[in-house]
């Protein structure tokens, strides 16, 4: 009994360490990959694209966005709320910095921003928030998908 346990315990291990082996990343390249993703999502943002915004969210009723302490829950009500912003905002300019991507493994990453922005109102008011946004990315099928997005607004 004794021998089969150990036969069982370095089984696995070697296992293991084959899963571990041929689980090797670019943690680089994923970086980068995940950088180019949030800067087309900074565009969007500044230029009203809702295809661009809704193209890399994952297209399942699990997807999330949270916003300001409001869940919007499922791909369908994301594209209906990322659609509806042309008729809720005139102008925004974003600026995001201290970008950080922490990579988890070679198919999932969060992007953390700091943001700043000044909205241009329907009725030509403006206003100025800053915050932070973190969105979390899984690769699947060979693609950067959005599986959450957490974005908050800090009180001056």
């Amino acid at each position: 009994m004794k021998q089969i346990v150990i036969f069982l315990g370095v089984f696995i291990f070697l296992i293991s360490c084959k899963e571990a082996i041929n689980n090797t990343y670019d943690k680089d390249k994923i970086q980068k990959q995940i950088l180019d993703l949030g800067r087309s999502v900074v565009w969007g943002l500044n230029e009203t694209n809702t295809d661009t915004l809704i193209r890399d969210f994952w297209k399942s009723d699990s997807a999330m966005f949270l916003i300001d302490g409001m869940k919007i829950e499922g791909f369908n009500n994301i594209q209906s709320a990322l659609e509806g912003i042309p008729d809720r905002r005139k102008k925004l300019d974003l600026d995001v910095h201290n970008e950080k991507v922490l990579v988890l493994s070679g198919n999932m990453a969060i992007h953390v921003v700091e943001f700043h922005e000044k909205v241009t109102h329907m009725n030509d008011s403006i206003s100025t928030g800053q915050g932070i946004w973190s969105t979390f990315y899984k690769k699947m099928q060979g693609d950067w998908k959005i599986i959450m997005v957490h974005e908050s607004h800090l009180i001056n």
